[in-house]
């Protein structure tokens, strides 16, 4: 519907990805859907939104972000600037 979000959903972590917002050898350090802090060992599924890889610590956090992908990276920066 005229919108600039690809969607490309791939399961499991990837440690050589960069970060969208704060920097870092992974995707995002927290769960941009429920605010969970990620690890290596925690991440569950990631998915591209606007030519950025998002990662999550759960396929259903997943589920819900490429449904509101606008939404949950804005609140991705929320909790990231939060911890900073």
């Amino acid at each position: 519907m005229g919108s600039s979000y690809t969607e490309k959903s791939v399961g499991g972590p990837d440690p050589v990805l960069t970060s969208p917002v704060a920097g870092g050898d992974m995707a995002n350090r927290i769960d941009p859907v429920c605010g969970k802090e990620l690890t290596y060992m925690n991440t569950s599924g990631r998915t591209e939104y606007l030519g950025e890889m998002y990662q999550f610590c759960c396929l259903r956090c997943r589920d819900f972000f490429e449904k509101a992908p606008g939404r949950y990276a804005a609140q991705l920066r929320r909790y990231e600037h939060r911890i900073s």
